[in-house]
Parts: C-alpha cells; sequence; structure tokens
C-alpha cells in the first residue's frame, strides 16, 4: 500500500491594499497642526460668529456669568492657623525639657525610680550554633580519619559549610530570641 497524499487547497492571501485616508501635512503648507494653526482657527470662528450676529442669523457666543470654580487638584492649598506660635516671654509658653522634668520628678515621687526592671537574660542562640556546628565538625573530622581521601575531604568540607549556614540561617534570621 503506497501513501497517499491528501489534497489540499492552495491557500493564497490577498495583497495588502494601503489607502491613504488624509494626504500627509508637510511643514509650510498650512496643514500642519500647530498652536499657530489652532489660534488662527479660533480667530475666524469667533470673527464669523460676530458677522453672524452682527446680520441677526444667530445669537452671538456668550459666556455663562458665573465661572466653575477650579479644579480642586491644582487649587494652591490653603491653611488655617488654629494655635499662634507662642513666644519665649509668654507665661503660657509651652517648653518640653519642662515637662519632661515634671514627669521625671513625677515618676520619682511615684516610686518608679526605685523599681528596677529585669533585663532580659543573654540569648542561647551562640551556644547553641557552637554547639551545633561543633558537633557536625568533628563528626566530619571523625569521618575523615577512617575514609582519607581528596573527595571525603572535599565532600566533609561542604557539608560542614552548608550545615554551618544552615543552622545559622535558622537560629539568627528565622528564629525569635530564646
Amino acid at each position: 500500500m503506497e501513501f497517499e497524499k491528501p489534497k489540499t487547497s492552495n491557500l493564497v492571501l490577498k495583497p495588502k491594499e494601503i489607502v491613504p485616508t488624509d494626504a500627509p501635512s508637510r511643514p509650510g503648507d498650512g496643514n500642519a497642526i500647530s498652536v499657530q494653526l489652532i489660534h488662527q482657527q479660533n480667530a475666524a470662528a469667533e470673527s464669523k460668529a460676530l458677522h453672524d450676529a452682527k446680520k441677526g442669523r444667530r445669537k452671538p457666543l456668550q459666556l455663562p456669568d458665573a465661572v466653575p470654580p477650579p479644579s480642586p487638584v491644582f487649587k494652591p492649598t490653603e491653611f488655617e492657623v488654629v494655635n499662634e506660635r507662642s513666644k519665649e516671654q509668654e507665661a503660657e509658653a509651652i517648653r518640653v525639657a519642662d515637662i519632661l522634668l515634671q514627669n521625671r520628678m513625677a515618676e520619682e515621687e511615684a516610686g518608679l525610680g526605685k523599681v528596677k526592671r529585669r533585663r532580659r537574660g543573654a540569648s542561647r542562640r551562640r551556644r547553641d550554633f557552637l554547639i551545633v556546628v561543633g558537633a557536625t565538625a568533628a563528626i566530619v573530622a571523625a569521618t575523615l580519619r577512617f575514609v582519607p581521601g581528596p573527595f571525603a575531604l572535599v565532600f566533609g568540607l561542604s557539608a560542614l559549610a552548608l550545615v554551618t549556614v544552615s543552622v545559622g540561617w535558622v537560629l539568627f534570621f528565622v528564629m525569635d530570641k530564646y
């Protein structure tokens, strides 16, 4: 049985036709969009509106009397002063140093200065880290004693580095102080 090639229809794409809708504008030909052209068009429209208003065809264009308020985004910020700054000579002037001194005296009178706060004990993380890394180093050293060779040395040192980094990460970065 011979392989038969199935019938295929030839697909042909249509040629792409580009039809320009507007003629391109060149600088200086008067059709390019510019600020001057926009002002000329606005002036022509205003003169036409005045001309039509004089002949009675159309009512003249009038702006509303009430101008809408400016956008709150661009409005200048206004602050209302509630409390004026006190002068240094005034008796009611607030002085931070005096307030802190009064607070310290009130603490001493209440007896809060006599109570010593218990200092938090030293963290045991460093001790635990040294125990784990030291035990791993001892195990690696004992293994290298019985299995000599360059590959065992490389594997032992890499295991020691891996244990040191991972235990250090867990104890000093992941866990809280205990």
